[in-house]
């Protein structure tokens, strides 16, 4: 299918856009106008058409008109036609034939020529300085091309040429970053996208839409990136057409922005659109302007495992590279490192070594591609075995980046000296690995030592690089990064308890598991604390639901639209509605200083200050590695660190367990619960005493096991009722770390009544008005179920019932925002591919255009919920996809996002007639003052007690789940309708009068 599309689109490359029709309408009025011209009148005609040529990419054509003007200046001694024809000169060599020495010859040339004659042209003047900054700029030459930026830009602001300030704002952006300058980068971006826009030329938004991609890129934000490259893209096409050197960027770029997020599919396809919209242009396949093309296709095909493919690119690359006569390639350099890392990769390494001694001989390149000669170096020795040079290789490869020499003697750096926070990272890590090798092969102390430290500067380095991303899905990706440094951090540091301070390492091995779980969900509670907390106005407040709101609208429109052009336009819209999200979000850290301290608070709970916390409970944090499990165990006067083997097959035993949970399969149930029971909490159990109160943070894949369900020993022959689950001695819940357990510890919930908000799902039509639960509990007829389970807990809470037509989406998002609890029985729909489309079925509504019915995660992020708890009772709500790093992608997840404390869950559905008993318990035990994880637990066991043997398999009962906060919860009684208690008296009152006087009325007669 997707060589499909990809030869679909190269069909469609045909198309002639609108600058093209522009281009050949021009220069066919300039040919005709040409053959009528004489003397410096021709020189100018010429001057246009070469001009004209060379945007359209007619090259042909460009190089017989600008030999014809070259001819006639010089015969005719026209300086200002000799002025431009050295320009014109410059750029073929620059842009076309990729010859940087002959360039510089030509434009200088141009600029002698026009000061000699004082030729006024400020528009040429300019265009040869930012020309000469793009030349040194590739060349690496970064002082030379911002000195001739500069000069571009004081022609610009003399002359007032504002148009050519936004291509020169480009090129500040991108020499401000190889320079290593951030913010100045990031400055010039924004300015450069924002003087685009003023313009509403499409050329021109064009640039300032690829440069916001490209910093975005540069410092890690992949998938924002996307959506600049993307409008930019659109535009260059509309623009230039698919043929075109712009276009060829933007394929270059989304090509770098997939790469970047491991969707190598997707990039290998940007980078065969790269290549042959290149080759169409300069009409060869090996051409220096493909070199790059050919090295992105070789980095997709290595990323794909395919080693032959990607050697063969780099080799083209190589050959492309080596038509330009010079030793100072700072491509050849890159190319050299990536055969050399592919080679290794190939287990040549003879190979390798051989390449990288190409790539030390050349005379040039920059610090980054230096250090990455040492780094494959150390790759090299690492997997021949040799670790002491390995290491000595890595620490190269950060001194390298230090702007020191590879022979000084190494020092651990402070993390705010490495510039470059992801390779820093990077290298950093492979330290700290090769030390801790080393220490478990010679046991020396140093080298644990010295492992522990760089994984220290890794923390803070992962905590300074956290910060700058403003798009989730880039979060996401990064925090799966992350955890395998922290995974690092942990072993090092458990090994560091056994031979120093115990309990020090330990604490810092609990500090750095909390670290790597569950980042995003505990920015945005800390986010949304910050704009509660610290007292910003109404107006602000209610701006920042605006623009959330615009966001989730366009979202919903382009998933219903069907027609590709309005989807387009759609997607423009809700591009800018991101992007006044972004500005609002960075103008409200620098307007409100106390917002912006609440929302970067990096503070962690110490092991003290939890504990300080805990009454009886005892918290289990769980921490998977390739091979090992680590289990943190914190009670109020108790903090032990476990360390086990991780069984081979604990993945497959969890999938299993719940298949058999599903299939109501009796063995192969109790073997799976055995075998878990036996890897994971028997060697815990030890610390516990029975009735324990234990929360559970999950790792990885245990976020899919409910521990509760858990058995001791094997049974045959007993019922499902009377099997020695683990539910029978703890009342267990789940967090997603011990820090947002607490997280909201002391903060005051808006005011909202403390009543019971529910909706069910039904696909009749039947119009219906919503119910108080004081009449539904006196509702007499037979229910559908999850009618049933509402008029159930009806009866022991008051609050507001919506079902048929009523329970639609825009009803829930009304009402939600003012109930302490929220009760939906409605269908849970998982999406693993793309977890935001997840999402609750409501009823469908009658006449409804603007909500679809169905609830996406997306769109629950982005209301703003003060309710207490969130029972969402129908199937699979607590079941999602598993991200490294964060946890559990639920349906459930996405409410904690939006502000409740706590939830009820169901790991899978169950019947109908099973969920009205065990929630009526639920709610009956939480009235009585239990806590929603001792609720949960007890409506379970009394369940189990009446079922029967038919219905006590664990599928029945076994699938609800605490989440969060488990504290109890203040519920208001059923209400008593004193309206009506006051017409039943008064009718009663009525009914004695009107028999009084009947009686009388027989007496008389």
């Amino acid at each position: 299918m997707k060589a499909l599309l990809f030869l679909i689109s190269f069909i469609l490359l045909s198309t002639i856009t609108l600058l093209g029709q522009k281009y050949v309408k021009e220069i066919d009025s300039l040919n005709r106008e040409l053959s009528h011209a004489h003397g410096s009148t021709k020189v100018k005609v010429l001057d246009q058409l070469v001009d004209k040529c060379f945007s359209a990419n007619k090259n042909k054509e460009m190089y017989s008109f600008l030999e014809e003007m070259h001819k006639l200046s010089n015969a005719l001694d026209i300086k200002e036609g000799l002025f431009k024809t050295y320009f014109y000169l410059g750029l073929v060599s620059f842009n076309i034939e990729w010859k940087p020495s002959k360039a510089v010859k030509h434009l200088n040339q141009a600029l002698n020529t026009g000061y000699t004659y004082k030729i006024e042209d400020p528009e040429t003047y300019s265009a040869i300085y930012n020309n000469l900054g793009l030349i040194y700029k590739n060349l690496y030459h970064f002082d030379s091309a911002l000195h001739f930026y500069k000069r571009a830009s004081k022609v610009n602001q003399a002359y007032q040429l504002n148009k050519r300030n936004i291509t020169l704002l480009q090129n500040m952006s991108r020499i401000c970053y190889s320079m290593g300058d951030i913010n100045l980068a990031i400055n010039y971006a924004e300015e450069c996208l924002n003087e685009s826009i003023k313009t509403n030329e499409k050329e021109l938004m064009c640039t300032g839409y690829k440069t916001m991609a490209e910093f975005l890129y540069y410092t890690n934000s992949p998938e924002m990136g996307l959506e600049y490259c993307q409008k930019a893209h659109e535009l260059s096409v509309e623009v230039y057409g698919e043929f075109h050197s712009n276009t060829a960027s933007t394929f270059n770029l989304l090509f770098k922005l997939h790469h970047n997020l491991g969707n190598y599919h997707e990039s290998l396809m940007y980078a065969n659109r790269e290549y042959y919209c290149l080759k169409q242009i300069y009409g060869t396949p090996v051409h220096p302007k493909l070199a790059g093309a050919l090295l992105s296709l070789g980095r997709c095909h290595y990323k794909l495992n395919n080693y032959d493919s990607a050697l063969y690119f780099y080799k083209n690359a190589l050959k492309s590279e080596e038509l330009i006569s010079t030793s100072k390639s700072t491509m050849k350099l890159n190319i050299y490192n990536k055969l050399a890392e592919c080679q290794l990769a190939n287990n040549d390494l003879f190979a390798s070594m051989s390449f990288l001694k190409l790539a030390e001989k050349l005379k040039d390149g920059t610090i980054g591609q230096k250090s990455e000669i040492r780094k494959i170096y150390g790759d090299l020795y690492f997997k021949s075995g040799n670790y002491v040079k390995s290491l000595n290789e890595y620490k190269k490869a950060i001194l390298i980046r230090l702007g020191k020499s590879p022979s000084d003697t190494f020092s651990y750096p402070l993390a705010s000296q490495i510039d470059d926070h992801s390779r820093g990272l990077l290298l950093m890590h492979n330290i700290a690995m090769v030390c801790e090798i080393l220490y478990r092969q010679n046991g020396r102390q140093n080298d644990l030592e010295q492992s522990f430290k760089a994984y220290q500067i890794c923390d803070t380095l992962v905590n300074t690089f956290r910060y700058n991303f403003q798009n989730d899905n880039d979060k996401i990706v990064f925090n799966k990064a992350s955890v395998e440094v922290y995974n690092g951090a942990i072993r090092v540091a458990y090994l560091m308890g056994k031979i120093g301070d115990q309990r020090k390492y330990q604490e810092l091995a609990f500090l750095f598991a909390e670290k790597a779980k569950s980042n995003l969900l505990y920015q945005s509670i800390v986010k949304r604390n910050a704009m509660q907390y610290s007292l910003l106005p109404d107006s602000v407040l209610n701006y920042e639901n605006e623009i959330k709101h615009k966001v989730t609208s366009y979202i919903a429109k382009i998933n219903k639209e069907p027609e590709e052009a309005k989807k387009r336009v759609l997607k423009g819209l809700l591009f800018e509605a991101r992007r006044e999200y972004e500005k609002f979000q960075h103008a409200l850290e620098g307007a409100f200083p106390n917002y912006y301290k609440l929302k970067y608070s990096n503070k962690f709970l110490t092991i003290s200050e939890i504990q300080e916390r805990l009454a009886g409970e005892t918290i289990l944090e769980f921490v998977l590695t390739d091979e090992l499990i680590y289990v943190f165990l914190v009670k109020k006067n108790n903090f032990k660190v476990l360390e086990f083997a991780r069984p081979k097959k604990l993945d497959f035993w969890i999938d299993k367990l719940r298949s058999s949970i599903l299939a109501k399969d009796y063995m192969e149930y109790q073997e799976m619960a055995y075998q878990l029971y036996k890897s994971l909490f028997e060697p815990v159990e030890l610390f516990l005493t029975k009735e324990n109160y234990v929360i559970i943070v999950p790792d990885g894949k245990l976020w899919h096991l409910n521990f509760d369900l858990l058995l001791r020993r094997i049974e045959e022959g007993k019922a499902f009722y009377s099997l020695d689950y683990l539910i029978n001695d703890y009342t267990i819940s789940y967090a997603n770390s011990a820090n947002h357990l607490f997280l909201n510890n002391g903060r005051t919930k808006a005011n909202v009544k403390k009543r019971c908000l529910a909706f069910s799902y039904s696909n009749d039509s039947l119009e219906t008005s919503p119910v108080d639960f004081w009449v539904l509990r006196d509702f007499k007829h037979d229910l559908p179920g999850t009618r049933e389970e509402i008029r159930s807990i009806s009866k022991l809470l008051s609050g507001k019932y919506y079902f048929g037509s009523l329970a639609s989406e825009a009803n829930f998002k009304k009402e939600s925002h003012g109930y302490s609890i929220l009760h939906l029985a409605l269908h849970g729909e998982v999406s693993d591919e793309d977890p935001l489309y997840s999402k609750l079925k409501f009823s469908p509504a009658i006449g409804d255009t603007t909500e679809d019915g169905y609830l996406n995660i997306y769109e629950i992020y982005n209301i703003n919920l003060n309710s207490e708890m969130t029972v969402l009772s129908a199937c699979n709500t607590g079941y999602g996809k598993l991200e490294r790093g964060e946890g559990l992608m639920s349906l459930g997840r996405a409410f904690q996002y939006a502000g409740v404390n706590s939830l009820l869950l169901s790991n899978w559905g169950i019947p109908d007639e099973v969920a009205p008993p065990i929630m009526y318990d639920f709610y009956r035990y939480l009235k009585q003052g239990m806590n929603k994880s001792e609720a949960i637990r007890a409506a379970k066991l009394n369940y189990l007690k009446t079922a029967g043997i038919y219905k006590s398999a664990p599928f029945y009962w076994g699938s609800f789940v605490v989440i969060g906060d488990p504290s109890p919860l203040e519920i208001e009684g059923p209400e008593i309708n004193y309206w009506l208690y006051f017409v039943i008296i008064i009718s009663a009152f009525s009914l004695v009068l009107w028999g009084a006087n009947n009686f009388r009325k027989r007496v008389e007669f």
